[in-house]
Parts: C-alpha cells; structure tokens; sequence
C-alpha cells in the first residue's frame, strides 16, 4: 500500500499557445478558470510558469494572484531562473514546490537548498540533467542523483522535501526504457525520495498525445514515481492514474473501491 500519488497540474504554462495568449492579453478569466478546472480535477498542486525571460518574475506575480484569488491550492513555482523562483516566493499565500533545480546552474541550487533549510514548508524539484543537458542513461542520470543527495545531507535537508525530476523525454526521439529504470532504480536504494515524473512530455511529436500519456501513467507508477506533472481535465488520463492506483497500491478495501469512488464524483 502506497500514499495517494500527487499531481501537479500543468495547465498553467504560457508554452501552451491558449495560455500563451492569456498571458499577452492578461486575460486573467482565463487564468482563474483553467486553475479552477484543475483544482476541481483533483490537481494537489498547480504549475505557475510564464515560460518567457523578460519581465518573466512580474508576469508570475500577476499569474499568481489570479490563481490564488480562486482556489487555495499550494503552487508549483516553475521557472529554468532561480532567482525568479526565489522573487516568486514573495506572492505565495502558503509554501509550495520549486520546479526546479539542476547542477547545471549549481549556485541557484545551492540558495534554493539554503531557502528550504530556513522554511520547512517548502519542497524542490531536483531535475536529473547537468550542463550537458538530459543524460542518455539510467546510469549517468544516478550519478547526478548522488551528487545532488551530498548537497542535500550537507544542509541536513529531510529526504522528503527534494523530489527528484529523471527528465521523461519524447518517446519519439528517446527510448523511454532509461527513465523508466532511473525511477526504479531510485526506488530501490531510495524509498523515501520522491520521483516526479512530467507525463506529457512522453507524447511530444506523436498523433493523439492522449493515448501515449495514458499508456504512460502506470507504467510510470509501476516503476516508482509518486509524484506525476500531468493534466488532469484529460478524462482519459484521470481514469487510468485511478484505475493504476487502485490495482497497483490496493487501499484494502474490496472491488477496487477508491476507483468507484472517484468515478461517481465525475473524475473522468
């Protein structure tokens, strides 16, 4: 039996051309609704990002008071710029997760480890990708992960608090095997680590991205992240995390109970 799994909503990202457009409008109707539809969702978090550098830490004070001015779900600041993230803080109601950090910009990773030791109600997401970029394999990528766990113990931060990123990459120009082995390797010599793993990102470039992010979420469970960036107004990908949960994690209670229930509230 595991905890419920989370899910950070991503519909909030000025890389979606809808949400591109509100940005450049500051149509802030549009911003309330599409953090309303995935706080209704079941979204335990919801991605803020701007996806833009000039002006970017501005844009996310006013995306952020739109969002919280309609639901008090905890905010997954998402930006490449630590110092933006670090300026985000400032306009959170309640703590929330960094997304993300990385030894390719070593020195913003270390004030953001320094910013969680001093507030405990904060989390960060460690991505698994250094100057080079997205490492080819499993083995490269865990050797990241044990360079980032040793700035990690030497802040004496809970093991909790750093979720970490194995950057999932388009299965159609990457073989989807060597996530898939980090995620269950890190579950092997680290259970107590998060694993987050961005579930649309395995779609990029192929027809009805749908059925590829769906057939990706138990996989992905199976192999041991407890953390998914996904949407979840997508019906389809709603139903299969319930119905993995449910037959992966059973809760004990018979005729997969947690899925009937999920499905009579109208999840999917």
């Amino acid at each position: 039996m595991r905890e419920k799994i989370e899910i950070i909503g991503e519909r909030l990202n000025g890389s979606l051309p809808s949400l591109g457009r509100a940005i450049a409008e500051r149509d802030g109707n549009y911003i309330r609704q599409t953090a309303l539809r995935q706080a209704e969702k079941g979204a335990d978090y919801l991605d803020v990002c701007v996806s833009a550098g000039e002006g970017e830490a501005e844009i996310l004070r006013w995306m952020i008071g739109e969002v919280q001015s309609v639901t008090d779900l905890p905010l997954c600041l998402d930006s490449p710029d630590g110092k933006v993230l670090l300026q985000a803080v400032a306009f959170c109601k309640r703590p929330g997760i960094f997304n993300s950090v990385s030894l390719g910009r070593e020195e913003e990773l270390e004030e953001i480890f320094f910013f969680l030791k001093k507030h405990p109600g904060w989390k960060a997401i460690a991505m698994l990708g250094g100057q080079g970029g997205i490492p080819k394999t499993a083995g490269e990528r865990l050797e990241i992960l044990e360079e980032i766990r040793k700035r990690r113990e030497r802040l004496d931060l809970e093991e909790e608090r750093i979720y970490v990123d194995p950057l999932v990459e388009a299965a159609a120009f990457a073989n989807p095997g060597e996530v898939l082995e980090t995620m269950a390797e890190i579950r092997r010599r680290y259970p107590e680590t998060p694993v987050v793993a961005a579930v649309s990102n395995i779609s990029h470039g192929l027809p009805m991205r749908s059925y590829v992010n769906q057939s990706f979420v138990p996989l992905a469970l199976a192999a041991g992240a407890g953390c998914l960036i996904l949407d979840p107004t997508d019906s389809g990908v709603r139903g299969v995390l319930s119905a993995s949960e449910s037959l992966l994690f059973p809760d004990g209670k018979p005729s997969c109970m947690s899925y009937v229930k999920d499905y009579r509230r109208n999840f999917f």
